[in-house]
């Protein structure tokens, strides 16, 4: 197209280009709803060649598939996406300005079925045996696979992915349904891995595996047993408690897992409730006195991955029972100033051939070490009784202090109190109570040697449990 306009005379030349149409495009479906298109640009004619293109599709509610005439294409390729179903053709137009030059439709027409179904891929066997996932072993990992997708249009190829990395090497071939991959380097270390596996199919579709955990666990458990922390000992119940506690949660742990030794007599019962790595072991059943020990031994127990437990190791698996009530042995008055006279610093001695539970003593008190209250707050009472005075003792820092009473002889015609800075209790762990007067008035002198009577509060145990009687006990025969 030209156009000119002259005035005058005279003569002139001039030389016109002609816009050649493209070539009909190529086209191929590449994925869901998407066409490629690819095509042979204007030729050149007198030094004219076209600025862009545009391309349009036969069909579909818009028939623009690259490019407009405004805004060409610079490239002779393009892809046209959201394609529906249907048979379509393609035509490419060169544009030159205002100038436009409509190429051939492209032959044969394509046909586009959108297949938005991707293939169905798993990973389902680890070393060549279906398995349950998560699955942990104590075998290294040398190949995993599973299913894959053999419709028309599905790849033959499976990419497996170890950690969500390709693994080595680097693709598995899926056949009559099935893919199977040999690692390259074996999983042979202790810890978790992530195994999935993609397939693609002729559409673009890629179908993805759900992600399975495999564990490699080579490590064996170990196990401690040892008395349960809230378990008396030593102790007068029948029953005793341990725990088990295994180094990871294992399966399989029975009563019969687990020995019974030790002196205590009887027909022991073991019963076992826990799970995962820590257990309660009961132990049923005993008599007499004597220990109860328990243990486990080796190969009991597996841990997920098949390892087999080692034996138990223990710090106190060892429980005393002792169904001995505990007796007095001794009961002494000791004088320090005037003899034959209650005064300050006198001490009466009580003692237990065992460990007494002073918690029962002394409700403050604990079982470790000596345990004593003194100074003011102890209160040692002389009562008058006759013949035969008693006497108690009370502290303010200790409500319901639990000694019983002494009957020591005449000493006194009122009752008369001893407190103050001597005043003194005190509880060994070998079981000696020391009673030590503390200023008072004083009592009659010359009160003759006598044997004391020792009357236990009620409620005193051992340390097992055991009742102490409220018989009298009448001591050696001593005085103040």
């Amino acid at each position: 197209m030209a156009y000119w306009t002259t005035f005058g005379s005279g003569t002139a030349s001039t030389s016109t280009g002609t816009l050649n149409a493209p070539s009909a495009p190529a086209t191929s479906v590449t994925g869901p709803a998407a066409v490629h298109l690819s095509w042979t640009g204007s030729p050149l004619s007198n030094g004219m060649s076209a600025l862009g293109y545009y391309v349009t599709r036969s069909s579909g509610p818009a028939p623009t598939a690259c490019g407009t005439l405004a805004a060409p294409l610079a490239t002779v390729t393009c892809n046209d996406t959201g394609v529906a179903d249907g048979t379509h053709t393609y035509t490419v137009t060169a544009v030159y300005g205002s100038w436009t030059a409509r190429g051939a439709a492209s032959t044969p027409a394509i046909t586009v079925v959108n297949d938005k179904t991707p293939p169905v891929v798993t990973v389902t066997s680890v070393n060549g045996l279906p398995r349950t996932f998560p699955y942990s072993t104590n075998a290294t990992v040398t190949s995993f696979g599973g299913a894959c997708g053999v419709l028309t249009g599905d790849s033959t190829t499976v990419t497996p992915l170890l950690n969500g990395a390709a693994t080595a090497p680097v693709t598995a071939t899926c056949t009559s349904g099935t893919w199977t991959l040999t690692l390259t380097t074996a999983l042979s270390t202790d810890g978790g891995r992530t195994l999935s596996a993609t397939q693609a199919d002729t559409a673009g579709n890629i179908g993805t595996t759900t992600s399975q955990t495999v564990t490699v666990d080579k490590t064996v458990p170990t196990v401690t047993i040892n008395q349960a922390v809230a378990q008396a000992d030593p102790t007068n119940s029948s029953t005793v408690a341990f725990t088990a506690v295994f180094s990871e949660a294992v399966s399989g742990f029975v009563n019969t897992d687990v020995t019974v030794a030790g002196t205590a007599l009887g027909t022991k019962t073991v019963g076992i409730t826990g799970s995962g790595p820590t257990y309660t072991v009961t132990v049923s059943g005993a008599t007499g006195n004597g220990a109860i020990i328990a243990s486990i031994g080796s190969s009991m127990v597996q841990d997920p991955a098949g390892n087999d437990n080692t034996a138990s190791t223990s710090t106190d698996r060892k429980i005393t029972l002792d169904t001995t009530p505990p007796t007095i042995s001794s009961v002494t008055l000791t004088n320090v100033l005037t003899l034959g006279q209650a005064a300050t610093g006198d001490t009466v001695t009580v003692t237990y051939p065992g460990k007494m539970n002073a918690t029962t003593v002394c409700s403050t008190w604990t079982n470790t070490g000596t345990q004593t209250l003194s100074g003011t707050a102890v209160t040692v009472t002389i009562t008058q009784n006759g013949s035969n005075d008693l006497l108690t003792v009370t502290a303010s820092n200790c409500t319901g202090l639990a000694i019983g009473s002494i009957a020591l002889g005449d000493y006194v015609s009122a009752t008369t109190t001893f407190s103050g800075t001597n005043g003194r209790v005190s509880l060994t762990t070998a079981g000696v109570l020391k009673v030590r007067l503390g200023t008072g008035s004083g009592s009659a002198t010359n009160v003759m040697a006598a044997t004391p009577v020792y009357t236990p509060a009620d409620g005193l145990t051992d340390l097992a449990g055991n009742a102490l009687a409220t018989t009298p006990f009448t001591g050696t025969s001593s005085r103040f």
